[in-house]
Order: C-alpha cells, then sequence, then structure tokens
C-alpha cells in the first residue's frame, strides 16, 4: 500500500512540475506602436534592414544608398551617407548593427563591411564576399551567416571574423554546406537564414529558412547542440514547375513572377530573435482563401524545450500583406518588424513594435 501512495505522490509531483513550467513560461505578446512611414523629402526606396537605436528608427536604404533615420512618430529626421566609394559612402547598404560606439553597414554594392563611430566618421572597411546575409557584432567579433568557401575549396555558412586588427581575418568556419554546386534546389532552399545573439549567455543561434531547426554556438563558434520542429501548420517546401521557371528566368519578369508564386505554395522561416528569457522564430504562411501572408511565432528556452507555439502576429499584414518583411530585436523584450509592401505604387512600410514577455 505504501509503495502505492509513493508512485502516486510522485505522479502528482511530476504534474505539478510539469504546470508550474508551463505557466512559468506563458509567453505574452504585447503590440506597443504600429505606425505608417512617412514620405519626406526623400522616399524610402528599398530597405534592407532596420535597427532601434536611442528611440529612433534607422533603416538603411539601397536604392538611395544611404541610411534614413525616423522618429517614433514615422517621420524622417535624418539621412546618413550617399552613393560613393568614399569614407561614409556606400552603393547598396544592407544590414546594419549599432552600438554605443560603433556602426556596423554591410554594403553589398562594394562587397565590404563598414565600420564608423557614432558620428558617422569612417574607421575602416574590409572586403568579404557577401551573399547578403544577416550578421551580429560581439565586442572584437563579427558573426555572420554569410557564404564562405576556404583555401581548400569547402563551403559554409557563416564564420567568425576578428575585427579587432588594422587587416580583419577569419577565425572560425560554422556550418559547412553538404550540397554540390549543381543541386541549385537544396543550395537555394537551404543556405538562406537568420542568426542572432545572447551576450549575456555568450551563445550564438542560427536557423535555416527552410524548417525550424535552430543551431546553437558559444562566442567562440563552437557547435553545442541543435533543436526545434516544424509545427503542424508547417508546409514543407516542394519542388514545382514554377520553381523551374525561376530557375530558367532568374531576375526577368517572368522569373520574378514564378518565383513569388512558388513562395506562396509552402512555409518558411523569416526570422530569429534571442531575448533575456528565450529566443523566438517567426514563420509566414500564405493563406490562399483569404489572398495574404500570416506569420507565427514559435518559442524555446536556451536549452531547446519548446514553450509556446502558433502564435499569430494579428497586426502584421491586417492592412495589406507583405510578402516580405525585416525583423530585429533589443535582445531583452522588443521586437520590431518592417512591413514592406511593393505591391503598391509608391511602396508602403509599417513598423511595429512588440513587448514579448
Amino acid at each position: 500500500m505504501r509503495k502505492y501512495k509513493k508512485i502516486l505522490l510522485l505522479n502528482i509531483l511530476l504534474i505539478l512540475k510539469i504546470a508550474l513550467f508551463i505557466f512559468a513560461y506563458d509567453v505574452k505578446i504585447e503590440l506597443q506602436t504600429k505606425l505608417l512611414l512617412k514620405k519626406g523629402k526623400e522616399p524610402l526606396g528599398r530597405p534592407g534592414d532596420i535597427e532601434v537605436y536611442k528611440k529612433n528608427i534607422w533603416i538603411t536604404d539601397r536604392a538611395f544608398a544611404n541610411i534614413k533615420i525616423y522618429n517614433m512618430k514615422g517621420e524622417l529626421i535624418k539621412i546618413l551617407g550617399r552613393k560613393g566609394s568614399g569614407p561614409g559612402e556606400f552603393l547598396s547598404p544592407n544590414y546594419i548593427e549599432i552600438d554605443e560606439k560603433k556602426i556596423f553597414v554591410q554594403d553589398m554594392g562594394h562587397f565590404k563591411y563598414v565600420i564608423l563611430d557614432n558620428e558617422f566618421n569612417e574607421i575602416k572597411r574590409f572586403f568579404f564576399l557577401m551573399s547578403a546575409q544577416p550578421f551580429v557584432v560581439y565586442k572584437t567579433k563579427l558573426i555572420n551567416y554569410e557564404y564562405y568557401r576556404d583555401e581548400k575549396g569547402k563551403e559554409f555558412d557563416g564564420v567568425i571574423i576578428d575585427i579587432s586588427e588594422k587587416t580583419p581575418k577569419i577565425v572560425k568556419k560554422l556550418m559547412p554546406i553538404k550540397y554540390p554546386k549543381s543541386d541549385a534546389w537544396n543550395r537555394i532552399i537551404s543556405m538562406m537564414g537568420f542568426l542572432d545573439i545572447s551576450k549575456k549567455r555568450k551563445e550564438i543561434y542560427f536557423v535555416k529558412q527552410n524548417k525550424i531547426k535552430i543551431y546553437k554556438f558559444d562566442i567562440e563558434g563552437n557547435f553545442i547542440k541543435s533543436f526545434g520542429k516544424n509545427p503542424s501548420y508547417f508546409i514543407p517546401c516542394k519542388r514545382t514547375k514554377d520553381f523551374d521557371i525561376y530557375l530558367k528566368w532568374g531576375r526577368a519578369p517572368k522569373g520574378i513572377e514564378a518565383v513569388r508564386k512558388w513562395r506562396k505554395s509552402f512555409s518558411w522561416v523569416c526570422g530569429i530573435f534571442v531575448l533575456e528569457k528565450f529566443l523566438g522564430v517567426v514563420i509566414k504562411n500564405y493563406d490562399n482563401k483569404i489572398k495574404k501572408w500570416e506569420y507565427y511565432c514559435e518559442f524555446y528556452d536556451f536549452e531547446g524545450n519548446f514553450l509556446d507555439g502558433g502564435r499569430k502576429l494579428k497586426e502584421v499584414g491586417a492592412l495589406f500583406s507583405p510578402e516580405r518583411f525585416i525583423i530585429d530585436s533589443n535582445n531583452r523584450d522588443r521586437v520590431y518588424i518592417l512591413e514592406i509592401n511593393e505591391d503598391k505604387e509608391p511602396p508602403e512600410y509599417r513598423f511595429l513594435e512588440y513587448k514579448i514577455m
């Protein structure tokens, strides 16, 4: 009898422990800000990335080769940089990171990273073969998701660059690419991805665009583990006739039309953000019934345990259904989204700020 009572007690304690765990990680999502960016003296042409710094919204503009700064009313208050090859000039600025002392810009046009001080004086720029993918900065390390091929011909997604010296150098290669060059299908769907960093925990997190598989590294670039699972609503990527049309026509109008149609037939991972208590992954699905993109969040703790999922961002796509949007966070409790609607003329851009706890 005592044995059964003991087993019953252990089962009750286990149930209580699970209940407390679930309750402790009930993720709350609250919309804080929603605004349309105003035109100003110069329109936003082709945004590459956003960074919220000192209560202003910094946006790289690849079309006008500059950085536009908006206040929290959506008003354009400053333009930094211009087209060119001199100090503080760009051809196609894409991703941007800002800390208290420096501004880091990835310039696709020059195939370089540009480092400036907070007064926008250029400190250095250095060449790197880029595939226009995200990066983060930690002290003297620049960590990116870029394509890289080493001297032996081996290919990698992601490297860590030491930027402390006059000539930056690669100190760690991260994820080997396993697909041959002839395999255009797997290369296109799996080589694009996103990353973010927990500076407090000194950890890096990568996720590819074609499925929820999160790769965890320490700050030195040593692999720790992978985790994650596609939710039930996630539609795996498939090769269709539209994909083959895209391969044939590329960026020609026929190819662009085909690839947009192809992308609407399955799910995409379109961002990762690391906050103080957990990390989140954003997924987009196209709902053919209502002809709109819909966006969902899945949440994990830092050890890879699933916390919460299927959380729809109801406000994203409420005014229009963006195929492309940009996501950023403050690595504490805020997530920022820039919706991009290029189907309108002129295009519209809407900024949203969420508090996630």
